[in-house]
């Protein structure tokens, strides 16, 4: 990795461990350098306890490359190029990586590096990750942003910081403001009957509380009488 380059200044191995530096700044709160978005400073609490160790989440940044080593194509402008690098980066991972602890988790990891990158949020939370998993990706791909910034102009920088905010808007709230209504109904009511009543119940709870989830969960508790 260190032998391979993925711009003529910057070797995959640097890249990868310019993005540890930075996650792990996200991860300890020594910003000051960084353009931080707002869900950060919302979220960072509940984010950094649904992380992995630490060793997992660095050997993941560092390595997460690792592929671009085996399929690096350069074009007639002699731009290079990294097709599926995803996949034989985690591909390569699994198979050059000692055994290790956290081994398959990394390797995730590695597979869903560009997840935050490419993918709609729809497309996101329809994979069903674990939070451990979504929270780790957002952080690396913040800290991504800011490792390439030297090859970003300042409106790509934008851009690529703007989709992020987007997409992290969308997905931490789904993970962690998940809404929940809960219903107490007689139950010396006939079954039709407490039905009824709890679809009365929650049709007044959405109009009389702010409801901002997207699909909350309705929880029904019954009482003697």
């Amino acid at each position: 990795m260190q032998q391979h380059f993925q711009t003529d200044n910057e070797s995959i191995y640097a890249h990868g461990l310019s993005v540890w530096n930075y996650t792990e700044k996200l991860i300890s709160g020594n910003i000051s350098d960084m353009r931080i978005p707002q869900w950060y400073h919302d979220y960072k609490e509940r984010i950094l306890k649904t992380l992995p160790n630490s060793d997992a989440i660095k050997n993941y940044c560092i390595f997460h490359d690792i592929g671009k080593c085996f399929c690096l194509e350069i074009d007639e402008n002699g731009k290079r190029h990294f097709p599926n690098h995803e996949i034989i980066s985690e591909q390569k991972w699994l198979e050059l990586s000692e055994d290790i602890p956290d081994k398959a988790l990394i390797a995730k990891l590695i597979r869903y590096d560009m997840l935050f990158h490419k993918e709609k949020p729809e497309g996101i939370l329809a994979l069903k990750l674990p939070p451990q998993i979504i929270c780790t990706l957002l952080l690396s791909a913040l800290a991504a942003i800011h490792a390439n910034a030297d090859s970003f102009d300042s409106d790509s920088f934008k851009i690529k910081l703007k989709n992020l905010d987007k997409r992290a808007k969308k997905i931490l709230p789904r993970i962690f403001d998940h809404e929940y209504v809960y219903v107490i109904v007689r139950n010396d009511l006939s079954p039709a009957q407490r039905a009824v009543q709890s679809c009365h119940a929650v049709i007044e709870a959405t109009r009389n509380f702010n409801m901002t989830g997207e699909h909350p969960s309705v929880i029904i508790c019954e009482v003697k009488s």
